[in-house]
């Protein structure tokens, strides 16, 4: 029916109002909707256009009768959406919506072929009661039954208005069946409350009624006077509990996702509280911490409200703040620390030192931007792999440095004397006659012997400098940081005369010699090999020449 210009105005915001709660929230049952309300829309601004150009009355007709249909239809499979597909949706609809447009379109074109009409109807009937079998699901058992009856009834209704009054149209009357099956099925699917229910059930029926008294009562009677008074009151009914309908449906969400937030909140509350290894949150501003969960408590030794008192920062020291920190070699390897992590050192509220690898992320605590901290101490594993470590590169004897450990530090010292432009030694030193003394006293005394060499020969090394054992009884020394090349001959000799005086062990004194033989970086090489083969050469030199004395290559004179 044509009504005021206002209502196209109000289609039009109902519209737009579809269209931008569905841009946040696209869900098909919602879609349906909006297109529903486009094909309503168009309907009846085609009806204001016929009024406008009275010549083009008939296909302006068709297209008033199949956009309403089409738009009807759209709410009554937006109902269906939730149980099935939309293309079998679409294909057993068709089975439906097909014949009841091709009778009215024929009405429209031919309203003079009269008896085709009721067998069109029947066929539109059947159509209707296959669709109600296919689409309703089956548990809904009721309805399906009831939407059973309003098929066959507005089938049986259109055949007998032809019969009494065959030069009528009884095109909108085909509305009928689909506002009746939209009206149970939003009954029966609907989430909402009940006043929203009942709203747009009421409508979508008031809407029915509205299509089915049009076209069987008389046009002059006080009926249809008072219809086409309130005709566009049912949708507006439909409309307003469909959008009270999708502000329930937003509601529920925030209060589904505020209860999802709530349980989050507690998993990660009793994660924090309960975890295994110390965690802390601090203010990325200030650097203030704001909170502590009872493991950090517990293994730091400060109480809540200290924590709570104290800056981050105070908790992690330098490590250069003790006095023998770990070398990087025999610390962790870096690559077996996660993503993000990185290793540091604590000092706990006793003064004890640990150390730690800590993972730190941001993370926004009560309105603040924060980062939360979890430190896993990793002080056995430490001193396990500094036990590892040394193990794998000193002497068990003697506990000094072997050849792989004296290959590395010999690379650094050649890098360092380089650099500065000094010189360094590779003095290669061993204990004369050694064989004699396992032979005479046994293994266990020569043990003993070569312990007390190392520990006689370290008192004189440098702590930048290294001392090594590099065989059964031969020992190496890198020096660097020489500013002239007889300073190594003074360090060779140095080291000889440490044993003019005889070893003292348990039950005997033990007089013991030692030879060496040393090679000059850079004059007799600049690398180990090199270095080695020519101090290797000094030593037998110094052998054949009768032991007890330091030999070097023919570049330092002695």
């Amino acid at each position: 029916m044509q009504g005021p210009p206002v209502n196209l105005v109000l289609l039009g915001l109902l519209i737009l109002f579809f269209g931008l709660r569905l841009r946040r929230r696209n869900e098909q049952p919602y879609t349906g909707w909006l297109l529903g309300w486009i094909f309503v829309f168009l309907s009846y601004l085609t009806w204001d256009v016929m009024t406008l150009f009275p010549a083009w009355h008939r296909p302006l007709e068709l297209v008033r009768i199949d956009t309403l249909t089409l738009g009807l239809a759209s709410f009554l499979l937006s109902f269906l959406l939730r149980r099935s597909t939309l293309k079998r949706l679409l294909l057993l609809s068709a089975l439906n919506l097909g014949p009841q447009m091709l009778l009215a379109d024929l009405q429209v074109l031919f309203p003079k072929l009269l008896v085709p009409y009721e067998i069109l109807a029947i066929v539109a009937g059947v159509g209707s009661l296959i669709a109600v079998y296919r689409l309703v699901p089956r548990l809904w058992a009721r309805r399906r039954q009831l939407l059973y009856g309003l098929s066959v009834g507005s089938c049986v209704c259109v055949i007998a208005a032809l019969r009494i009054d065959p030069s009528r149209y009884l095109t909108d009357a085909f509305q009928t069946p689909l506002l009746i099956g939209a009206a149970v099925l939003y009954l029966a699917s609907s989430k909402s409350s009940s006043l929203v229910r009942a709203l747009g059930g009421v409508g979508f029926l008031l809407w029915a009624e509205c299509y089915a008294f049009h076209d069987l009562i008389s046009p002059t009677s006080s009926m249809e006077q008072l219809l086409h008074q309130y005709w566009d009151l049912p949708k507006y009914f439909v409309g307003t509990a469909m959008v009270l309908e999708l502000f329930e449906a937003s509601r529920r969400d925030v209060e589904r996702l505020a209860d999802r937030y709530r349980l989050l909140y507690e998993n990660l509350d009793m994660l924090y509280e309960g975890h295994p290894h110390p965690m802390w949150i601090y203010s990325v501003r200030t650097g203030q911490i704001l909170s502590a969960n009872e493991a950090a408590i517990h293994s730091y030794g400060f109480s809540r409200d200290e924590f709570l008192s104290m800056p981050a920062s105070a908790i992690e020291v330098p490590e250069d703040s003790i006095a023998a920190p770990a070398t990087a070699s025999e610390r962790l390897d870096p690559a077996l620390l996660a993503p993000g992590s990185r290793r540091a050192l604590h000092r706990r509220k006793n003064g004890e030192f640990v150390s730690v690898v800590v993972t730190e992320r941001r993370q926004l605590f009560e309105g603040k931007n924060a980062i939360v901290v979890l430190a896993v101490d990793v002080t056995e594993q430490e001193k396990l792999h500094q036990e590892l470590f040394h193990r794998a590169h000193h002497d068990p004897l003697t506990q000094l440095p072997n050849r792989e450990l004296l290959a590395d530090r010999v690379t650094q010292v050649l890098a360092r004397s380089e650099r500065d432009g000094k010189c360094a030694v590779l003095l290669t030193i061993d204990v004369d006659h050694f064989k004699q003394i396992n032979d005479n006293y046994g293994h266990p005394v020569g043990d003993e012997c070569l312990k007390l060499v190392a520990s006689r020969l370290q008192s004189r090394i440098r702590s930048v400098d290294t001392l090594a054992r590099t065989g059964g009884e031969e020992f190496t020394v890198i020096i660097g940081g020489l500013s002239r090349r007889e300073d190594a001959v003074t360090v060779a000799e140095t080291l000889r005369r440490l044993f003019d005086m005889p070893l003292l062990l348990e039950d005997r004194t033990l007089p013991v010699t030692i030879s060496i033989g040393g090679a000059l970086f850079p004059e007799d090489g600049t690398t180990l090999d090199t270095l080695r083969k020519r101090s290797d050469d000094a030593l037998y030199r110094a052998k054949r020449a009768g032991r007890n004395r330091c030999m070097f290559t023919a570049t330092v004179m002695h």
